[in-house]
């Protein structure tokens, strides 16, 4: 499995226990509570990909270029959060 892909994996993982598992049974879910446990999320997929691949010298190919794993799975994690993120939308509390 390459780089990419290993990271990707664990950011989807993290992503899918996250709104599957914890978000979607807030109750009620509320956007200050959403942005403080997606980013908990987030930094248990960084520390992870970086226990893979932080000392490693390891570059990650991306569209426009070659960055490092924290930049590549902070761009991950955000774009594969979209779909996520719409899915949870309507049943968010904005108070």
């Amino acid at each position: 499995m390459t780089p990419e892909l290993q990271a990707a994996a664990i950011c989807l993982a993290g992503l899918f226990i996250g709104y599957v598992g914890i978000f979607a049974n807030l109750k009620p879910p509320r956007m200050g509570r959403l942005l403080l446990l997606d980013g908990a999320v987030f930094v248990v997929c960084a520390v992870t990909v970086g226990a893979l691949y932080g000392a490693s010298g390891v570059q990650f190919s991306i569209g426009f270029g070659q960055v490092n794993w924290f930049w590549f799975t902070l761009i991950a994690y955000a774009v594969l959060e979209i779909p996520f993120f719409l899915w949870l939308l309507p049943r968010i509390d904005w108070d």
